[in-house]
């Protein structure tokens, strides 16, 4: 996939980076390496700048793919990894934004790529206690799928 025509910002970004973007968006994780920027995660939101700039910051175990995201994105970082987020204007609509999430997930699954958008999600109530157990889970997916 290549990112022609999409807006592209640093992970995490600096403060204020956002306030010229437009709220609803689609856009894209990556990692840059020498080949170019390798996907790990999309998603949507009606609130572009509160959600990168937020969400996946603080990684609240209470909402599951913010701690999901941001426990991937803090890993990668860890280990020495530059992320990106792509993104780009989508609908004001919620299920207009869905629909171009799935067809960017099913897009990038064609190309071969894994996404943390299909690693299961845990359920909240369910998991209390469990924070350091979903943790692990998390890392050790990002680590089969960074070489």
């Amino acid at each position: 996939m290549t990112f022609d025509g999409w807006s592209v910002i640093d992970f995490p970004p600096p403060a204020g980076s956002l306030s010229q973007a437009p709220q609803a968006c689609v856009y894209v994780f990556c990692w840059k390496t020498d080949k170019g920027p390798v996907p790990f995660y999309v998603g949507e939101s009606g609130r572009l700048a509160k959600r990168i700039c937020d969400d996946y910051r603080t990684k609240y175990f209470t909402a599951p793919t913010d701690f999901c995201v941001g426990e991937a994105a803090a890993h990668l970082i860890s280990k020495g990894h530059q992320l990106v987020v792509f993104y780009r204007a989508s609908s004001d609509r919620r299920p207009d934004r869905r629909k171009e999430e799935r067809a960017l997930i099913r897009s990038l699954q064609l190309e071969g790529r894994r996404l943390l958008n299909c690693f299961p999600r845990y359920c909240y109530q369910a998991s209390v206690g469990r924070e350091q157990e979903e943790r692990t889970a998390v890392l050790e997916f990002m680590n089969a799928l960074v070489p």
